[in-house]
């Protein structure tokens, strides 16, 4: 019984959060393209240096890697649709590491990716594959007990048709 009340606070949680995020999503992007508009116009100047268009340009990316940041954050917590697709595991773990990043850099976790190239794709649901990956780099990160240390992410495929997937 314990158990079960568990994950339905989980579950409230997680929609609470997702709930959350889109609100922030939403008053994050606005600012951010216009800022983005704003920096592309400006970069259409002419009597510009170069240097000038290289920080501008710099500035454009910054912005839409932010928007790129807000927009994963977003399709990390929204409700799972349930529906099975063909998924870059390497990708999911990748977005799944991003929401995670900040949190082992501050506990000095290093995190190293040991990826096996050419990875197949694999027909799951991409909302439940994020909240696996989610919850073993967070029990990974807390059988770290003392600040420091290393996770290890790795993927292969033994024998061609199968896909291992470490975390330790």
């Amino acid at each position: 019984l314990n158990k079960v009340h568990e994950r339905f606070v989980h579950t409230e949680k997680l929609a609470a959060l997702g709930k959350l995020t889109g609100a922030i999503a939403h008053e994050f992007n606005n600012p951010v393209y216009g800022v983005r508009n704003v920096l592309e116009q400006i970069s259409e100047v002419r009597l510009l240096t170069e240097e000038d268009k290289k920080l501008l340009a710099l500035a454009v990316k910054e912005c839409n890697r932010m928007a790129d940041m807000v927009r994963k954050l977003r399709g990390f917590y929204k409700p799972s649709d349930g529906i099975v697709a063909l998924l870059d595991i390497h990708q999911t773990l990748d977005d799944t590491i991003l929401l995670m990043q900040k949190q082992l850099m501050m506990r000095k976790i290093r995190l190293n990716k040991n990826y096996a190239p050419a990875l197949p794709k694999l027909m799951v649901v991409e909302a439940q594959m994020k909240q696996v990956f989610l919850n073993l780099l967070q029990n990974a990160e807390d059988a770290i007990s003392t600040e420091g240390g290393t996770i290890t992410v790795s993927t292969e495929t033994p024998d061609g048709n199968t896909v291992k997937i470490s975390i330790e």
